[in-house]
């Protein structure tokens, strides 16, 4: 049921290429078509969790990505010219994100080795620099670099990002050629969270709160049990099960990218790491571009938020916002939080809401929808070229969504904070 349904919503939102190029396509590769799948790999996590179900993965031909650019020089020559680039989800990735930003002339560097190292370049085009969230939480995925050196990469990845944000405050020539928007994903909500549930336990239970976690590791159900005859209250049991529910999903790695978990408290607390979630954005829109972590599933609430303002959103409609933000998977016919089949929108709402909100494209991650035929490293057009999905993480070599643009209208953003 799940494989007829995902190949009818691939079949209808992925753009066609002419009956020639498929032919080409078809008679140059060896493999044998396969059919769209949605597959579900169980990973022992928790039932509530969102991401419980696993990854995703949609098979589907080459012929059906490409890599969206627009050569500068192109269109109205007289106009000055921004490069924008939106690079996906990381998750740990820290020598892909190097590789991005080196290969398009944004930082330089004297050694890959320490992230404190690489400053942004002074000579290059003037470019919109969009990250679109899940920095953190490796999770055994093959990633780029020396081997030995990828658990660092959750650190290594908060430390340039703060680091290259920083120096843009500091230094307005900077400012006038380079903009940097740090988009809020699920795996930062959850590990923000995770930072507040860690501190306040840990000094109420000690060392008997690593006696907790390892009960939890071996046996989520008995761990309960266990925190409750340790003393805690039933919300600090639930609170307890929120940071199991981040530790398990990559959470671990990521402490471990810090040297362990209490020195991934210290530095996200008191280091100048302290302030970068809650300074990360939710939602950035530049020049018809809209970006975020995923697309929301109430496009209606989507629609107020961007005409209306977010203050017109009641508290209920906030915390809705925010979560379908960071979680949504209905663009691809999933329900995120019991990943049952559900009705996808149309082509037709899409290009609706794209009109009445004037916009260009919609550019998000969070749904890794990875082709099963070898090679395949760009960024997933869908809804016929109006929707781009930037998740390519576990993918070596993958690339990022690049297109130039002629500046006009404002920049809008919604920070994570303004929702609270």
């Amino acid at each position: 049921m799940v494989r007829r349904l995902f190949k009818k919503i691939v079949e209808r939102i992925a753009p066609k290429r002419d009956k020639e190029q498929s032919q080409s396509s078809q008679e140059s590769s060896q493999e044998p078509n396969n059919d769209s799948s949605l597959n579900f790999s169980e990973q022992g996590k928790p039932e509530q969790s969102p991401e419980s179900s696993g990854e995703f993965e949609i098979s589907e031909k080459r012929e059906h990505t490409e890599v969206l650019t627009d050569e500068q020089g192109e269109g109205d020559a007289d106009l000055p010219k921004r490069r924008l680039i939106v690079i996906g989800d990381l998750h740990g990735d820290y020598f892909r994100l190097v590789r991005i930003l080196t290969e398009n002339d944004l930082v330089e560097y004297e050694s890959a080795s320490n992230p404190m190292e690489f400053r942004w370049r002074r000579d290059s085009e003037p470019t919109d620099l969009v990250l679109i969230g899940d920095y953190v939480d490796w999770r055994g995925e093959q990633l780029e670099g020396p081997r030995e050196e990828w658990i660092w990469g959750s650190y290594r990845i908060l430390l340039l990002l703060s680091k290259l944000k920083g120096d843009l405050k500091a230094d307005p020539e900077l400012r006038a050629n380079y903009r940097l928007f740090l988009l809020k994903g699920n795996h930062e909500d959850m590990m923000e969270k995770a930072l507040r549930v860690y501190k306040g336990l840990q000094e109420r239970l000690g060392e008997a709160f690593f006696e907790l976690l390892e009960t939890a590791t071996a046996n989520f159900y008995q761990a309960m049990f266990k925190g409750i005859s340790m003393g805690l209250s039933q919300e600090e049991v639930s609170q307890f099960m929120e940071f199991l529910n981040w530790y398990i999903q990559g959470g671990k790695q990521t402490c471990d990218s810090f040297g362990g978990i209490n020195r991934w408290l210290e530095e996200m607390t008191t280091s100048p790491l302290a302030s970068i979630l809650e300074e990360m954005l939710l939602l950035v829109k530049i020049n018809g571009y809209l970006m975020s972590h995923t697309l929301p599933d109430d496009l209606q609430l989507l629609e107020k938020v961007l005409i209306e303002g977010v203050n017109s959103l009641t508290e209920e409609e906030k915390e809705k916002f925010k979560v379908q933000v960071l979680w949504s998977r209905g663009i691809w016919g999933i329900d995120a939080f019991s990943n049952r089949n559900i009705q996808p929108p149309s082509e037709e709402r899409i290009l609706s809401l794209m009109e009445k909100l004037s916009l260009k494209r919609l550019i998000i991650g969070h749904t890794p929808l990875k082709y099963l035929e070898a090679g395949s490293k760009v960024p997933i057009i869908a809804y016929g070229g109006n929707l781009i999905n930037t998740d390519l993480h576990g993918i070596p070599e993958s690339q990022p969504f690049i297109e130039y643009y002629t500046p006009e209208g404002e920049v809008i953003t919604i920070e994570d904070k303004a929702l609270r």
